[in-house]
């Protein structure tokens, strides 16, 4: 992974921060997204400069197009290209499934699932072949976890959207996985 350049939504803590530093261990120019939080970015940035790589935070909200643009302006700017896209951010509202109104609807599903395709559609024209995209999925997609609902159903709609930018994005070799690991 040495010098390739790498993009990590929601990349300056929790499993977005553990996987910048794996990455920053390799060698790779990292790129860490956070939407609020820029001390945690600044210090993921630190630690992962401590490791030998080069490593930018990068504000946006997820849920703005135009932050996303810009967000992948600055990617495109400093290094030209890109190649993985770790789709990590992630937003919920813990309630029942009826105790939901209409704005944690979209709050979570523009969060979780519809940042993954505004995001790969900046990410792929940066892409040469040999491109990956990474989405982080929830058992939730699956199960029905209690409180969840929102969750899981937007975890559902980003794996159904990887399996098409998958299958449409095959011919280019860019490769597009989920990733559900278990309870975290």
């Amino acid at each position: 992974m040495e010098g390739r350049v790498v993009l990590i939504t929601g990349g300056s803590r929790g499993i977005g921060k553990a996987i910048g530093l794996r990455f920053a261990e390799e060698g790779s120019r990292l790129f860490i997204n956070f939407f609020q939080d820029r001390e945690a970015a600044e210090k993921t940035a630190q630690e992962g400069a401590s490791r030998g790589a080069q490593v930018f935070p990068l504000q946006a909200d997820l849920k703005d197009a135009e932050q996303i643009r810009g967000m992948f302006r600055e990617v495109q700017r400093l290094f030209g290209r890109l190649d993985v896209l770790v789709h990590n951010a992630a937003s919920g509202v813990l309630r029942g499934t009826m105790d939901l109104t209409a704005k944690h609807w979209d709050w979570v599903m523009a969060t979780n699932a519809r940042s993954l395709l505004l995001c790969a559609r900046e990410a792929v024209p940066m892409m040469t072949k040999g491109g990956r995209i990474i989405s982080l999925s929830s058992l939730g997609s699956e199960r029905v976890i209690p409180q969840y609902g929102a969750i899981g159903v937007s975890k559902a709609a980003l794996e159904s959207l990887t399996r098409y930018l998958a299958a449409e994005l095959a011919p280019k070799d860019i490769t597009v996985n989920a990733v559900s690991a278990g309870a975290v």
